[in-house]
């Protein structure tokens, strides 16, 4: 259950205790606040990148990797949480949306060639200015939590990805998205 792995996990627990085979774990710990935190398992035989390491300020929970795969085909891959109310956030959604314009600005710079993704939990936060700005497209278009859809998947390729939604074998309001990319 996603809000007990929330409560469960903190950052002086080791990596390790979260291993994968055959996967690398990316993870970044809600600092200065209760739960939160976010992680990325990527397939260990890709070479992999994390960008912006040194610029993360305590305040969002993001992961951007470049990832690199056999096929000539390299991603950008921001992977962020959001939480739901205002009250649980030290910035404003303005600032959170300047961040991952600079960011997108500056990954389109040195990697022009790749495909963009931005994927996760969004809640309220309205990206649609970020997929106007940098011809990204929402590909999930059903609900993923009640009749709402909080979990996105924004990308400038869209003809390579197709999107599902089941529901998860655990309890929780959210509804599984499960991405194929056909590239």
């Amino acid at each position: 259950h996603r809000r007990y792995l929330r409560k469960l996990v903190k950052k002086h627990h080791p990596d390790s205790m979260f291993n994968l085979e055959n996967y690398e774990l990316y993870r970044r710990d809600r600092v200065k606040r209760k739960g939160g935190g976010i992680c990325v398992y990527v397939s260990s035989k890709l070479a992999v990148q994390q960008l912006f390491v040194s610029l993360h300020c305590d305040t969002f929970e993001m992961i951007w990797l470049h990832i690199e795969t056999s096929c000539a085909t390299n991603f950008i891959l921001c992977c962020l949480y959001h939480p739901p109310r205002s009250s649980f956030t030290p910035y404003t959604a303005q600032e959170l949306i300047d961040s991952i314009d600079t960011k997108l600005q500056d990954c389109y710079s040195r990697f022009p060639n790749d495909y963009f993704v931005i994927a996760g939990d969004v809640n309220s936060l309205n990206l649609n200015c970020v997929a106007t700005d940098h011809g990204l497209s929402q590909i999930v278009d059903k609900a993923t939590h009640g009749n709402n859809i909080l979990d996105k998947f924004l990308t400038n390729r869209p003809d390579l990805f197709e999107f599902a939604i089941a529901i998860p074998a655990i309890k929780t309001k959210h509804r599984v998205v499960l991405i194929n990319c056909s590239h």
